[in-house]
């Protein structure tokens, strides 16, 4: 692969080589392609001068988790002996990554931005006979998966409110631009950091014109002298009396005579003082605080390099140099401005300089021209936008938040830090569910209930419902922020992350007075792969496997429309239902039906599976005339068939899945024809259930052969009797009233 740009600058030669990126632009193409039909590639853009525009490519060419190989070779006249050349990057892993090379004259370097996105920048910095020269090379990093002006920024936008400041990160590979916020939530020094740096050569610059023309006023002032030292005009009245002093001999005396000075001590110069001296101190704090973070940073990986260090102090050492300038030592204390002030708002240097002041006491919130910030990697962005938009679904299903427990965020320095895992937890509730999202929770061998026998589990999220006959159920989710490609070009998650589902819901136990038990219902990949998912003519390439084994993976993405989540919040409606389904009646277990679904239904291998084998269903039978016998059966133990209409089962709300499940009936019928009443005297053994039309069903099974429903579906049971009941059960009138019974 031939280098893929080539610069050339007066003092040195610019050559970045990487692998073939065809097969990534590809990627980035075919993304862009399936969230608009004629979509094209971006241009790539790149810069040596942090201009915007600079140079432009037709294809773009930085990706993340790509290592791209920069060599600055300088000119034969310049040495880099001499020149000391260096990457003056804060991040420094990117500092330390360049070297330079005497036998080629240059300075070279490999970097990996990994799953950064956004603006990158490479300060490069080096010594010549005119002092120090700084030339910055920027450049766009692009992703392969998504779109990185739809998909990152809506990712980034939709965090909740109290997770705001996590997202930034006090330095990384690239940066992002975003537009000023006139209020500001919290005092947040990352944020100061960001504007002061964007904002710097403004401030520098507004300050000096201040200090070489600074605005003054006169002032008045008395001062007693004698007639001989007066000076200039003076007042008729005052002459009057120097002269009847004169006439009386006395050339002694000392008169009031007032005067009017030029003064800088003005409000507006007592200001521009105290901001400077602010700004010295907020620089200060800065660099006490990031040492102190840099002293206890476990790795090095996400390290500042000596060069943030150096420029904190460059910064501080200007602002101590203007802040003694002759200008301010004349100055008295600043005590506020008290009014509005039109210097401070029109004349030059001054209205600069402040209007840059109330800049810094603002907050970044959306993209956008102003300042610029690191933020958070994709994956770890990623992750936690998954987290909670699960928490945002399960609110469209009908659950509404009881309790949110924070994330262990912390204020670590100059950023905000997660302290061992994310950790955010929700709370929520529905009629006959509590359930409970949580975000990296550690499984382990020694607390819990549940918990793992051999080494640590940590899944991304979470889901434990808890239903209101006491059991928990457990789904569980992990955000893969990557992607795998295969022939048919279907975005598909890896193979790994798959298997890493298996190994969550082996390892997962459940430990009661009864044993151990699995608790885990379903583990599934969330990635970001684009499918249009409210096409119903598109499925899922993993729902069969989730369908019959519970584990599989959902592709996620932010969306305008359901197009980027409807099969993830379809799978929760048919876990737990909307608003208008699923209102889990008080008289059955409504956890049930979850074991009735094919994954838990798996038994090892020589067994069989059987969840409530002694589960009891009571209905009351037909009331109209049946052949002679027919009514009598169900009390003399003789019967063998039980008939009932499936509308009946629907009308309950008792799904199909749990009708196949039943192992008993209890069924109250007449004893005779007639008008005798109806009751359940023995309890029945299910042998099979079927689901037949009427007209299959024979007059043996049904005790008449007069129907009006031919085409309507049956349950017909074959039933085998289990002997009679401790005591008869009395039931009202009413043809297929159905209940559940619980064994005490």
């Amino acid at each position: 692969m031939p280098d893929i740009i080539t610069v050339e600058e007066q003092d040195f030669t610019l050559i970045v080589w990487t692998r073939d990126v065809s097969a990534k632009q590809k990627k980035l193409k075919a993304a862009l392609t399936k969230r608009e039909q004629y979509a094209e590639l971006p241009t790539q853009d790149f810069s040596l001068q942090h201009e915007v525009g600079d140079a432009q490519f037709d294809k773009p060419l930085f990706f993340e988790n790509t290592e791209y190989e920069f060599e600055f070779v300088f000119k034969s006249h310049l040495s880099v002996a001499d020149l000391k050349p260096k990457i003056g990057h804060h991040y420094s892993v990117f500092a330390d990554a360049f070297h330079p090379k005497k036998r080629t004259n240059s300075l070279a370097g490999t970097i990996n931005f990994r799953n950064h996105l956004g603006k990158a920048i490479l300060p490069l910095r080096y010594t010549t006979d005119d002092g120090v020269q700084e030339v910055f090379v920027s450049f766009t990093v692009w992703p392969t998966k998504m779109d990185l002006h739809s998909d990152f920024e809506a990712i980034f936008t939709e965090f909740e409110p109290d997770y705001d400041e996590w997202r930034y990160a006090l330095i990384t590979p690239t940066e992002h631009s975003f537009t000023r916020k006139r209020s500001q939530q919290k005092d947040f020094p990352l944020l100061w950091l960001a504007h002061f740096k964007s904002l710097w050569n403004e401030l520098q610059q507004q300050a000096q014109l201040i200090i070489n023309a600074p605005h003054n006023r006169l002032l008045s002032y008395e001062k007693k002298l004698r007639a001989d030292r007066i000076k200039g005009k003076i007042s008729a009245r005052l002459e009057q009396k120097i002269s009847s002093d004169f006439t009386a001999g006395d050339f002694a005396r000392r008169y009031t005579v007032k005067k009017k000075i030029l003064s800088v001590d003005t409000p507006e110069n007592r200001f521009i003082k105290f901001a400077i001296s602010r700004m010295i101190q907020r620089l200060g704090q800065l660099d006490k605080m990031t040492r102190k973070q840099e002293s206890g940073r476990g790795s090095a990986d996400y390290g500042l390099s000596e060069h943030f260090f150096t420029d904190l102090k460059s910064w501080k050492d200007t602002l101590i140099k203007l802040h003694r300038a002759p200008l301010f030592k004349e100055l008295s204390s600043f005590n506020g401005l008290k009014k509005e002030s039109l210097v401070l708002q029109q004349r030059t240097g001054y209205s600069g300089f402040y209007r840059a002041w109330q800049e810094l006491k603002m907050y970044l919130e959306t993209f956008g021209e102003g300042a610029s910030l690191s933020v958070k990697g994709m994956d770890e962005l990623y992750e936690v936008w998954c987290f909670l938009k699960i928490k945002t679904l399960l609110e469209e299903t009908g659950f509404r938040s009881s309790e949110h427990e924070g994330a262990n965020i912390q204020q670590t320095g100059m950023e905000w830090q997660t302290k061992d895992g994310f950790g955010g937890a929700f709370r929520m509730e529905k009629k006959g569910i509590k359930a409970r999202l949580s975000h990296e929770v550690t499984f382990c061998r020694t607390k819990g209930v549940i918990r793992t026998l051999t080494v640590n589990q940590k899944p991304d999220i979470v889901l434990e419902a808890t239903f209101d006959s006491g059991e928990t159920l457990v789904w569980l989710f992990d955000a893969k922020y990557r992607l795998e490609n295969k022939s048919d070009e279907t975005d598909r998650v890896p193979d790994d992350a798959i298997n890493q589902m298996h190994r969550y819901r082996d390892s997962l136990l459940y430990k009661s007075n009864r044993g151990y038990s699995r608790p885990v219902f379903g583990a599934f990949a969330l990635y970001p792969g684009y499918f249009d998912q409210s096409d119903p003519s598109v499925k899922n390439v993993y729902q069969s496997a989730i369908d019959e084994l519970g584990i599989g993976a959902f592709p996620l993405l932010p969306t305008d429309d359901e197009s980027g989540y409807y099969w993830l919040k379809s799978f929760l409606v048919n876990k737990f239902g909307d608003n208008s389904r699923f209102s889990y009646a008080t008289d059955y277990d409504s956890a049930d039906r979850f074991y009735i679904e094919e994954p838990p239904r798996i038994p090892t291998y020589g067994m069989t599976q059987i969840r409530n084998a002694g589960r009891t269903l009571l209905v009351t039978g037909a009331e109209d005339f049946r052949i002679p016998g027919y009514y009598e059966q169900f009390h003399d133990g003789t019967a063998m068939f039980f008939h009932m209409r499936c509308e009946a089962s629907e009308r309950e709300s008792i799904e199909e899945k749990i009708i196949q499940s039943l192992k008993y009936l209890v069924i109250a019928s007449r004893t005779c024809n007639g008008k005798s009443p109806r009751v359940a005297t023995r309890r029945w053994k299910v042998k099979t259930i079927s689901k037949v039309l009427r007209k299959e069903l024979t007059v043996e099974q049904t005790g008449t052969s007069n129907f009006t429903r031919s085409n309507e579906n049956y349950w017909l049971f074959s039933l085998e009797d289990d002997g009679e009941l401790s005591s008869p059960i009395s039931k009202p009138d009413g043809h297929h009233i159905l209940e559940f019974l619980h064994e005490k």
